[in-house]
């Protein structure tokens, strides 16, 4: 996906930091408004996590990245697309 602006020397100075925290997940409302930016997959998978904290991790990391990718290509949160790559450890 081609970002919508063409970059020049000055974008190579520039420093974009994103930042989150996994307590955010603790306000129901604020996890309740990030799943639903979730892809199926995403949202099966967050699912599984057994504990809350990891649960809440993998939330807020994967809202994180929809967040700034959309910022950066001009996009809605829920409209980033991302796939999965397996390792031989991973299920």
């Amino acid at each position: 996906m081609p970002p919508d602006r063409s970059f020049d020397d000055s974008d190579r100075e520039r420093l974009h930091l994103w930042c989150a925290y996994p307590e955010d997940g603790l306000n129901e409302a604020i996890a309740l408004a990030g799943a639903s930016l979730l892809s199926e997959d995403e949202h099966a998978r967050w699912q599984t996590f057994r504990f809350d904290r990891r649960r809440r991790e993998y939330l807020t990391t994967r809202l994180l990245a929809r967040i700034a990718l959309s910022h950066h290509y001009s996009l809605a949160p829920a409209t980033c697309a991302f796939n999965r790559i397996l390792t031989a450890s991973q299920p």
